[in-house]
């Protein structure tokens, strides 16, 4: 931006998107954890709360490596003295031990998240951090009684990995995806692009979203990772393979959506695009 942008130049700018929001509505309470900078997106949930004074019980678990990483610790103290409903707990994994702290130390555990999730079953859990520590988190939320539907992510940086899908979409995807036959090497599909009457090559594993910029048709994108969502296309015709579907609800595939930043064809396909 520094170097090519210039006073007169023209931006596109989106709406936020993104499947990792809470509102406070339909509950009474909710249980934050971020992880390092992951805090950052779970902040903006907190003052969005107290901003507007939601009633419900506010639990923020954040971890940090020393007490020097805790991110936002003054404006995070001033909360907790003006919201009553709002209790924080940070907890250190390499403090010094002839240190001042007297809080929390370690990873977040069992013993830790039973005790401030007295409801479990009741509770919506948002949580952001390091894969490691979310994929660990994660695995300790469901073993304290926490539904899989109840626990929402956000990461930074989406790896390839199977995607975490609802009521049972999982199992539905991974047998669509073993009777999905693998596309052979120097094998040429194609996109027909609906709306915009175009078609496009898919060679080189080619992802929906790069055909569309090669030929101008106009498709919204953001992370290109798989995460917010903003590139949901419906799938007219063809099969596609998607590495990370995160922002797709059972919903959208049973619309048939997919995310065009992440979905490459095994056969010729038309979207409404």
């Amino acid at each position: 931006m520094h170097d090519h942008f210039k006073d007169g130049s023209l931006l596109e700018v989106s709406v936020p998107a993104g499947r990792f929001v809470f509102d406070g509505q339909g509950h009474d309470k909710v249980l934050l954890i971020g992880g390092g900078v992951g805090i950052t997106p779970v902040m903006s949930m907190l003052r969005a709360l107290t901003d507007r004074s939601w009633p419900g019980r506010i639990e923020l678990v954040f971890a940090a490596r020393t007490a020097a990483d805790i991110i936002f610790r003054e404006e995070l103290d001033y909360l907790v003295k003006r919201f009553p409903n709002l209790r924080v707990t940070v907890t250190l994994s390499r403090e010094p031990k002839d240190s001042a702290w007297s809080g929390e130390r370690g990873q977040i555990g069992r013993e830790l998240l039973a005790r401030v999730l007295p409801e479990p079953r009741a509770t919506p859990v948002y949580l952001c951090g390091p894969g490691p520590l979310m994929t660990a988190v994660r695995a300790v939320l469901t073993e304290v009684g926490v539904p899989e539907m109840n626990i929402h992510v956000e990461a930074f940086v989406s790896p390839p990995r199977a995607p975490d899908m609802e009521d049972g979409a999982a199992e539905e995807q991974a047998r669509d995806d073993a009777e999905t036959p693998a596309r052979d090497a120097g094998t040429m599909v194609s996109v027909r692009f609906a709306k915009s009457g175009v078609s496009a090559d898919l060679g080189d594993g080619k992802t929906l979203l790069e055909a569309a910029e090669e030929v101008g048709v106009d498709i919204p994108f953001d992370c290109r990772s798989g995460i917010c969502g903003q590139c949901k296309t419906q799938l007219l015709d063809g099969r596609v393979v998607m590495a990370v579907q995160d922002a797709l609800t059972a919903g959208d595939r049973k619309r048939r959506l997919v995310l065009a930043c992440q979905a490459r064809a095994v056969s010729d396909v038309a979207v409404d695009a």
